[in-house]
């Protein structure tokens, strides 16, 4: 008996490796067969000085192209401030290869960026959720596995990570990701910020993995007349 237990005392440090091992082989799988996704997603945005917390909400449409690059589209509807009742919210978020796009009916204005100079850190963060391979996480993150929760309606395997990269970790020093038990692909994500308190919450519902996307769900539907701005010049 004194045996058994000292056995399991020894091996006790090396189960969270062995089932993060698991666990990233299980996101190599289901990362080899993704091709796009549609769903639900709702971003937050907390500031801690101010105590402020807004969310986003909207529509999300992602797909993966032959050379491995990422298109995606987002429609914002809605956007709740603290505990106030949802407003009408409507503009658009567009990325393509090295140009992102943010587009408001409202005023008929469409921001552009280049985002070449920060390719790295928008396939990191932004993309990070979306078709991510276990082998990824492990070249680019130092990664603790933190237990299950549940998060986004769905039972999850909960990981801390902290990018190696230098330029990476100035700017987001540690992020948590929560992968579904059943899909082995993230639902959500959250991002500490510099700033002490201060963080981003990505939540993503309603998943349809590989739907059938259009070449039309991926370009903005600008009026000949929009006001185009490049607030990089």
């Amino acid at each position: 008996m004194l045996i058994a237990i000292l056995m399991v005392l020894l091996l006790a440090p090396l189960l969270p490796a062995a089932d993060l091992d698991t666990l990233l082989r299980n996101m190599d799988a289901a990362a080899a067969g993704f091709q796009g996704l549609q769903a639900n997603v709702a971003w937050v945005k907390y500031t801690a000085f101010v105590d402020i917390k807004s969310t986003e909400e909207g529509v999300i449409h992602v797909r993966r192209n032959k050379d491995r690059s990422v298109d995606m589209m987002i429609e914002f509807q809605q956007i709740r401030d603290g505990e106030k009742p949802p407003r009408p919210y409507n503009y658009f978020v567009s990325v393509r290869g090295t140009k992102a796009q943010i587009y408001r009916p409202r005023i008929n204005e469409v921001q552009e960026y280049d985002v070449s100079k920060s390719k790295e850190i928008l396939d990191q963060v932004l993309l990070l959720g979306f078709g991510t391979a276990g082998r990824y996480l492990e070249e680019n993150y130092q990664i603790t596995l933190k237990g299950e929760e549940q998060a986004a309606g769905e039972e999850t395997v909960k990981l801390e990570l902290v990018p190696k990269s230098k330029e990476l970790l100035a700017k987001i020093p540690r992020l948590e990701m929560w992968v579904s038990k059943s899909t082995w692909h993230p639902v959500q994500e959250k991002l500490y910020e510099v700033n002490a308190g201060d963080y981003r919450l990505y939540t993503y519902t309603a998943i349809v993995f590989n739907p059938p996307l259009q070449e039309s769900q991926f370009r903005l539907q600008l009026p000949r007349n929009v006001k185009k701005v490049s607030p990089q010049k």
